[in-house]
């Protein structure tokens, strides 16, 4: 599980949270489970949801 700021913006891209998911699966592939936990203002996209396999809600 990682839990991140998904908020957070890279220099020339709003898709940080994205970006930093994909790369995570070209690293650990398919088969692992990668589950996500967000802040209160937490943004998620189309995107974050496809590439997780799980997302937690804030404690």
């Amino acid at each position: 599980m990682f839990c991140i700021a998904w908020s957070r913006r890279r220099r020339g891209n709003s898709r940080s949270g994205s970006f930093l998911l994909s790369e995570i699966r070209t690293i650990v592939g398919n088969d692992m489970p990668v589950t996500i936990s967000l802040d209160l203002h937490g943004n998620i996209s189309e995107e974050i949801v496809r590439l997780s396999d799980g997302i937690a809600p804030p404690a």
